[in-house]
């Protein structure tokens, strides 16, 4: 027989706000909280939820994905442990850790957050939106295979049983597809774009016909990476495939039946790495897709997948806003980064401030300080290129590109993909 949940009681610290309901439940510990590597404990997040609501937040923003919004992980040094959160160096002179805000103060025991993602739009809301909290239910080292041949995380599952109409859904996935557990299908195509193609091919000539359809029987399987679809030049198809198509199936599969949608999903497309090589679990990976000596080239893949995938994406019954983080961690600043391709706490607060600019339609003009600090503007999904604008692609080329998807899908049935980075913990 299963075991009760553990019930966390929470005793508030300072009033609650206007129109929030009396608390119940005692705070559940900070280091217990964050010390997990894939994600916050799942028995814990019922709990401070609830907490969250009954504060008086009115509308969540929820976190679904991988390391790219769950970056804590790499923010803790040492010893993950409550004395290290309230040590009087680190409470003095912060490192990685601030003083709880936007209700998880009333919360968290010691009323310290790590400075995550998370906690950036969580100190935003606080300032600008303070109906609004955010809670991080994305998974550190996951991907968007796991999700399709395993079944959703339970972080995802939890999303989708608690998450309201007046809440909003942040999707950050697939860049672990690429850099962490490749299928053989995405290491031919990625091999073909970067070793056969030239950026301003990608650049200026990149496109993409064809649909969702994939092989009958493929919808839980590794293989399904060589779905039909075709894009120019060959390899580029198979990443609109992952990006629009199966992140599109990803989130329904979290709201879709849902009688109320969201307000907003959020659908991201991952930012640049860090150009600086050095030190990263992730060097291997960019350096034999020739990010080290020529890091414009996957950038512009990275932009053309994003124009022809990301932006592309349509849910039914709710708006979707396509966020390109590569406007905001492009790549230049290593102050950006932790190991290469997880933000720093620098590279968060600049995520957080596009995340929730787009959360309540600001536009960057009316905050000149945070508008000079990013540089960049919002992507406009309407200046994309439409495919009535693409070049027609030759029969041979689409033959190409149909015959690199069929030889991946058919290696990765007899090599299936890699999977060592879904279940280490990267301590090392």
């Amino acid at each position: 027989m299963a075991a009760a949940p553990v019930q966390y009681r929470l005793t508030p610290s300072e009033p609650p706000q206007e129109g929030a309901r009396p608390f119940a439940w005692h705070p559940v510990s900070a280091a217990a909280f964050y010390e997990q590597y894939h994600g916050h404990p799942e028995e814990m997040l019922p709990h401070v939820h609830q907490a969250l609501r009954e504060s008086g937040k009115r509308s969540m923003i929820f976190f679904a994905g991988d390391s790219s919004l769950d970056n804590k992980h790499w923010l803790w040094p040492g010893a993950k442990t409550e004395a290290a959160l309230v040590d009087p160096r680190e409470v003095a002179r912060p490192r990685f850790t601030a003083p709880a805000c936007n209700g998880y103060e009333r919360v968290l025991a010691p009323p310290r957050m790590i400075l995550d993602v998370s906690y950036w739009v969580n100190r935003l809301c606080s300032e600008r939106a303070p109906w609004m909290a955010c809670l991080n239910t994305a998974v550190e080292a996951t991907t968007l295979g796991s999700r399709e041949c395993c079944g959703l995380k339970d972080h995802d599952v939890f999303i989708s049983e608690n998450i309201t109409q007046e809440d909003f859904l942040v999707v950050s996935v697939g860049g672990n597809d690429v850099a962490l557990a490749p299928s053989v299908s995405t290491i031919c195509n990625m091999l073909s774009l970067v070793c056969c193609t030239s950026r301003s091919c990608v650049e200026k000539q990149g496109c993409y016909c064809g649909g969702g359809w994939t092989c009958p029987g493929c919808t839980c399987c590794c293989w399904k990476a060589g779905s039909c679809g075709c894009g120019w030049p060959p390899g580029l198809g198979h990443f609109v495939l992952m990006f629009r198509w199966r992140i599109q199936a990803y989130i329904e599969r979290i709201v879709g039946r849902l009688p109320r949608k969201p307000k907003k999903v959020l659908v991201c497309m991952i930012y640049f790495p860090d150009e600086e090589a050095g030190g990263s679990w992730a060097d291997a990976t960019l350096s034999a897709l020739g990010y080290n000596t020529n890091p414009r080239k996957l950038q512009t893949i990275i932009r053309k997948v994003f124009e022809l995938a990301t932006s592309q994406i349509r849910l039914k019954g709710t708006e979707v806003v396509p966020v390109p983080l590569f406007h905001v961690l492009d790549g230049s600043d290593s102050r950006d980064y932790d190991n290469r391709v997880e933000p720093s706490a620098e590279g968060g607060a600049k995520m957080a401030e596009a995340i929730l600019q787009a959360v309540l339609a600001l536009p960057q003009n009316e905050n000149p300080v945070t508008a000079s600090a990013i540089g960049h503007h919002l992507y406009d999904p309407l200046a994309t290129t439409s495919y009535s604008d693409s070049p027609q692609i030759p029969a041979a080329d689409l033959c190409m590109d149909m015959l690199l998807a069929w030889v991946g899908s058919v290696m990765d049935l007899y090599w299936p993909r890699t999977t060592y980075g879904e279940g280490m913990n990267q301590e090392s």
